[in-house]
């Protein structure tokens, strides 16, 4: 059985943290922890898959301060993504 390396563990860091963000969903304070600790892990092991699923995952957090704030969180990452040559 081949197992994945360091690299990829750490990209699939953010999405599994989505995932449980998502599976939390009724509760908007484990919601925003789980997606804040995803955004946490995708500025140190960029992973575009797991943007994805954060920003799949945020609407669960209405427009409650958590959720403003991690928009700007989101919105401040793919800006500084972007900027970046290939971005």
């Amino acid at each position: 059985m081949r197992t994945a390396s360091w690299a990829t563990a750490g990209k699939q860091r953010s999405v599994i943290l989505a995932d449980l963000a998502s599976a939390h969903g009724s509760d908007g304070d484990h919601a925003a922890e789980y997606l804040n600790q995803a955004m946490d892990a995708l500025h140190s092991d960029w992973y575009g898959t797991g943007l994805e699923r954060v920003r799949e995952v945020w609407p669960l957090l209405g427009g409650s301060r958590q959720g403003r704030q991690l928009d700007e969180r989101i919105a401040a990452l793919a800006a500084s993504r972007a900027a970046l040559p290939g971005g």
